[in-house]
């Protein structure tokens, strides 16, 4: 099951670039949302932020009923 990161870091936004087992799926304003695979570790994602710069906010995302929906039917 995918899971979903808000991270908000006061730095260029390239932090998030080629992050191992992270994919950026999109921007929130200045945070960066940032789709992980299984086996990726949320650690290196904020210790990798905190490199950048002063992190703001990190917190997972949880799915909307449409995005479980769409995962269970396969749509």
């Amino acid at each position: 099951r995918r899971r979903r990161l808000r991270v908000q870091v006061r730095a260029d936004r390239g932090w998030a670039r080629d992050l191992p087992g992270a994919q950026v799926a999109g921007w929130d304003g200045d945070a960066v949302l940032l789709d992980l695979d299984g086996g990726a570790d949320e650690q290196a994602v904020l210790a990798r932020a905190l490199q950048a710069g002063p992190v703001v906010s990190f917190a997972p995302l949880e799915p909307s009923l449409a995005e479980l929906f769409r995962e269970v039917v396969g749509a």
